[in-house]
């Protein structure tokens, strides 16, 4: 069976995806939790505080990522059948590989350095640049760390479809529904996954390899999500075979995320309780069924009201890729300057998210005209 009609709701999806996470590094900046190097110094009021915080746990950077990487999985196969593995890896090379190195060579030692100078760090760019930023203890891929997972899941992927080709083609593509017993088995997974990776890493922590990081509670998660990508592309979701429903999906998430963070919450106001395995079981539990549905919830709002390709979507999807890679230097920067102008908080991050937005999306749009980072 035949790819024959486009899915453009993806596409959109990963753009509207793109904007939340402009939205999202804005927020952790107003959470006193996260007052720490590598972020730039902003103390704000607690009540403020404390309600942006309700926001990052209802919208979290972890529910982004798993539908991103969902995506990128979607639509990797067919071109990894169609162009075989070595110009497959080839693209993805290029394509994520140099973006990468030079966002680490270049923009994220901005972005440290911004922050530095926040904490009271007075020596200049360049010996900061030079001396300190590339030592174990500072060096970060910041958000860059998506594109350096994501590579390493395309070079796995190569070679299993390497080992496995004559398998792959013969699967085909067949109509195939989300079936109850599948759904289970998936939060099962994902949720053992989290929760025995938990016990020896901190769940808010990154692995930090120097030059490759990330969040190991959440990596087999994170490929989980991937895979499952790769077999709805298989079964041909959101075409002949499955098509997600907005209300089951919405109301399964709503519920999901209240009882997360109820969850949370007993956890900050009993601390010990945080040892005990089942309440940190549920926890997981909850977490992972609140981001399992709000996937779907988007997935389905999307192709409901945005599977069509407008001037306007195009226009958008092709500056996305540089507004990720360049958006933590406009929010950073934004973030310092308004620290040395006297504004209410309110006032403050309303012209900060603003500006944010408004900012990555122009240089956004103005890289896009680079044929690279088309």
């Amino acid at each position: 069976m035949e790819h024959t009609k486009r899915i453009y709701f993806l596409d959109t999806l990963r753009t509207f995806v793109i904007t939340l996470v402009v939205f999202y590094h804005v927020n952790m900046h107003y959470v006193n939790l996260f007052q720490d190097m590598p972020f730039v110094k902003n103390m704000v009021p607690d009540a403020f505080s404390s309600i942006i915080l309700f926001l990052i746990l209802a919208v979290n950077g972890q529910l982004m990522n798993a539908i991103m990487f969902f995506i990128a999985g979607y639509f990797a196969l067919g071109p990894l059948i169609k162009k075989g593995a070595t110009p497959f890896l080839k693209d993805k090379i290029v394509r994520l590989g140099i973006p990468y190195l030079v966002g680490l060579i270049l923009l994220s030692p901005i972005a440290s350095y911004i922050a530095a100078r926040s904490w009271g760090n007075d020596e200049g760019f360049f010996k900061y640049w030079i001396f300190e930023f590339y030592k174990s203890q500072n060096i970060s891929q910041f958000h860059l760390w998506f594109i350096g997972v994501l590579l390493l899941f395309f070079i796995l992927l190569s070679l299993v479809y390497v080992i496995c080709s004559v398998r792959v083609k013969s699967a085909g593509i067949t109509k195939g529904q989300l079936t109850f017993r599948s759904i289970v088995l998936f939060i099962a997974v994902t949720t053992g996954f989290y929760f025995v990776v938990n016990q020896f890493i901190n769940e808010a922590s990154f692995t930090n390899l120097y030059i490759i990081n990330f969040q190991g509670v959440m990596l087999l998660v994170y490929a989980a999500y991937f895979l499952l990508g790769i077999h709805a592309y298989q079964k041909d979701w959101f075409k002949t075979g499955y098509r997600p429903r907005i209300i089951p999906w919405f109301v399964t998430y709503v519920i999901s995320i209240i009882i997360y963070i109820a969850f949370v919450v007993y956890e900050s106001t009993v601390p010990d309780i945080a040892n005990f395995s089942v309440v940190n079981l549920l926890l997981v539990l909850s977490f992972n069924i609140s981001i399992f549905s709000a996937v779907f919830v988007l997935l389905a709002l999307f192709q409901r009201f945005a599977d069509k390709s407008t001037p306007f979507t195009k226009r958008i999807s092709i500056s996305r890729y540089s507004i990720y890679i360049f958006h933590y230097v406009v929010v950073y920067a934004l973030i310092y300057a308004t620290n040395h102008i006297s504004l209410p908080v309110f006032a403050e991050y309303g012209l900060v998210l603003a500006l944010s937005i408004l900012l990555s999306w122009g240089l956004g749009y103005l890289m896009s005209n680079v044929r690279y980072y088309k």
